[in-house]
């Protein structure tokens, strides 16, 4: 990937590769590195939650369901914090509420599952 960007330095589309890349295989060291390098230091919830980083993370799902309170994104982050810090009844009351809100895509439903179950 860093020959692509070599090649096109301005890509957004790489350079979210790259950061997509570092998540996807739980490097959250480098995914919050790359983000930082790329994209001005705005970490996603999902590398912060990754490394630990609770309340920064919150903040963030705050903020966003603030802007936009139907964001299935930003419950499904809420679910996943609320669960990392032991507050069960909470997680699953997100999932209810991501299961009877969202699109009605088995796709969707199936990645909200895997979330919940993994």
């Amino acid at each position: 990937m860093q020959r692509a960007l070599d090649v096109e330095p301005t890509s957004e589309y790489i350079k979210n590769a790259i950061v997509n890349y570092y998540e996807s295989l739980h490097r959250y060291d480098e995914c919050l590195a790359a983000e930082q390098k790329y994209f001005n230091g705005k970490p996603r919830v999902s590398c912060l939650l990754g490394k630990g980083r609770l309340d920064e993370a919150q903040a963030k799902i705050e903020q966003a369901l603030a802007k936009e309170p139907d964001n299935a994104e930003g419950h499904r982050m809420k679910a996943t914090l609320s669960a990392l810090r032991g507050d069960f009844r909470a997680a699953e009351a997100e999932i209810s509420l991501l299961l009877t809100t969202s699109p009605a895509s088995t796709r969707w439903r199936a990645r909200v599952m895997k979330q919940s179950n993994g």
